[in-house]
């Protein structure tokens, strides 16, 4: 098993699922996007994340998409500030006992990064559900301890 520590992430909205359609100018989409970065710190995830793409999906629609590098350049000088890593394990869908399952399943298999996909944007359901239950029941978990 590996000796990293384990880390949670959140997807912060971006433009690439045109998910800041609905948000009206780019300095109002941008807030939002900070918005849920700040939300996701204050909530204890350990980094925030975005897709590295240029152009809406599925199709392209010519609508606001934040670049990757420097969108997270420039949030991640205001809130988490910890370098940046690679995406380290398959999706996590299921109930918090479920996936808790799962996470201590691949942590077995030494990975030590996870990030729930929060489909649900613009609510924070999903970023809320996972912090408040998922991530203090999997570090309190055997699967979760810290090293010594």
């Amino acid at each position: 098993m590996s000796t990293r520590p384990v880390t949670f992430g959140a997807f912060i909205p971006q433009g690439w699922k045109t998910e800041l359609l609905d948000i009206h100018g780019a300095q109002a989409k941008w807030a939002m996007a900070v918005e849920i970065a700040e939300l996701a710190e204050r909530l204890g995830y350990d980094s925030i994340w975005v897709y590295d793409h240029f152009h809406n999906v599925p199709v392209p629609a010519h609508e606001t998409v934040f670049e990757c590098w420097t969108t997270l350049t420039a949030i991640g000088g205001s809130t988490f500030g910890e370098p940046f890593d690679s995406w380290q394990a398959g999706n996590l869908v299921g109930t918090p006992e479920q996936v808790i399952d799962k996470i201590g399943r691949y942590r077995e298999m030494g990975v030590t990064s996870f990030l729930p996909w929060n489909r649900d944007y613009p609510s924070t359901d999903t970023l809320q559900l996972v912090a408040e239950r998922v991530i203090p029941a999997f570090r309190r978990s055997r699967c979760g301890a810290m090293p010594s």
